[in-house]
């Protein structure tokens, strides 16, 4: 079953982190998770039209097969186009070549304010 969780301490100008732990859909880790495709969309509704999406080095990398954990790196200046104090919609999905896709994560997404010190 897919985990929502939302992310808000994200803040512009700052690099986006997600590490995901990938299960099957009986809630075990993923045996395979080196023949995984990882993809993050991020959008300004659920089931909207996407404004970005990645599925590929050297943002998503894989970093624990065993425990089929993958870091999730998105540097700010892929996300330049999202503006701060706005609500968006994230999922994250595995897909395997031979399977459907499947839903891991979904949740809002806001970028807070620049933090700047004095």
């Amino acid at each position: 079953m897919a985990k929502n969780q939302n992310i808000e301490t994200s803040h512009k100008g700052e690099s986006l982190e997600i590490i995901l732990a990938a299960k099957n859909a009986d809630g075990t880790p993923l045996v395979d998770a080196a023949d995984q495709t990882v993809t993050l969309t991020i959008g300004r509704t659920q089931r909207g039209k996407k404004i970005l999406s990645f599925n590929k080095t050297p943002e998503i990398v894989i970093f624990n097969a065993d425990a089929s954990e993958w870091l999730i790196k998105i540097p700010e200046s892929k996300l330049a186009g999202l503006q701060q104090d706005k609500v968006y919609h994230y999922n994250i999905w595995t897909h395997k070549e031979s399977q459907e896709p499947y839903l891991q994560a979904y949740g809002r997404l806001k970028r807070l304010p620049s933090i700047e010190i004095d």
